[in-house]
């Protein structure tokens, strides 16, 4: 799932419901305590157990990691946007893909392929994801014994979370083999041929809105400081919210666990103390009864 901060304390949340095959979307008011304002199916036509989600940072653009499709599905964030919307561009050549992410300025992808062990680059066509796209590179993460050993199925081995810095130098992957493996993005891409240039484009104060500045704007930019803070407190702000959200839902887990094995006992009991009752009134008629049971 992911967490964007629409305005003053309202917060979108997008969660993938992947054996359910939808993606649902939940506003969120932070009163002193989150408040749910509302739920809806945001997506579903065409997924196949969606495994990640991703938002671009000008909030353009919803991808989906669409596992049994083998692509990502992207979609415009437009207020027409329903659970019947067919995807306006589609990243494909993956086996499982799982993570995912936008670069800074929205003109790279990266997705983590948990069916192989890489992970793939998609680049932009100017200002939009539309249309079908082949990866231009792929990120090698780990060795072949780590993946051959975590190769259960076809669909199991390869990265599965994904995460970068705030200034896409460190790649972070994660998986059941490989549980923390850090990587040095920017040489990753050097050695590909893949310009790493989004710290030179006009930002206009910060790469999707979001208060970055880069070289462009950085030099005799008063309000950079501002504007650095601004961000660092929206991105506290989603996070704090995010963890609040993971831990009500697992505190929910908990509770329906514990009252299954509650309902479990229950009925173990009730089981167990009717066949006693049976076995001794099937003893009382008996021609020879055992003396353990009484009238």
């Amino acid at each position: 799932m992911t967490v964007s901060l629409l305005g003053q304390n309202r917060y979108e949340l997008l969660v993938c419901n992947n054996y359910a095959n939808y993606v649902t979307r939940h506003i969120l008011e932070d009163a002193g305590h989150l408040e749910l304002q509302s739920s809806e199916i945001l997506l579903s036509k065409g997924l196949g157990v969606p495994d990640g989600v991703a938002v671009s940072s000008d909030r353009r653009w919803i991808a989906i990691s669409n596992h049994n499709a083998h692509s990502v599905f992207l979609y415009e964030n437009t207020p027409e946007l329903n659970r019947h919307s067919e995807p306006d561009g589609i990243l494909r050549n993956l086996n499982y893909p799982h993570g995912l992410l936008f670069a800074p300025d929205d003109s790279f992808m990266l997705v983590a392929d948990a069916g192989a062990p890489y992970v793939n680059i998609y680049a932009r066509d100017g200002d939009s994801w539309s249309g079908m796209r082949d990866p231009v590179a792929a990120l090698r993460v780990m060795d072949e014994t780590t993946y051959r050993r975590g190769r259960k199925n076809p669909q199991e081995g390869g990265p599965k979370g994904i995460d970068v810095d705030s200034g896409m130098n460190v790649l972070v992957t994660t998986c059941d083999e490989q549980v923390l493996a850090f990587f040095d993005l920017p040489s990753m891409m050097q050695r590909r041929g893949l310009p790493m240039d989004w710290r030179k484009r006009p930002c206009n104060g910060g790469w999707g809105g979001q208060g970055i500045a880069c070289d462009a704007c950085a030099d005799g930019n008063e309000s950079r400081g501002a504007a650095e803070s601004a961000r660092v407190k929206r991105q506290w702000q989603a996070w704090i919210v995010y963890q609040r959200v993971v831990t009500t839902v697992f505190k929910r887990e908990i509770a329906r666990c514990m009252m299954r094995a509650i309902n479990a006992d229950r009925t173990l009991k009730r089981v167990t103390v009717g066949s006693i009752h049976c076995a001794r009134r099937q003893a009382r008629n008996a021609p020879d009864r055992s003396p353990c049971f009484e009238r």
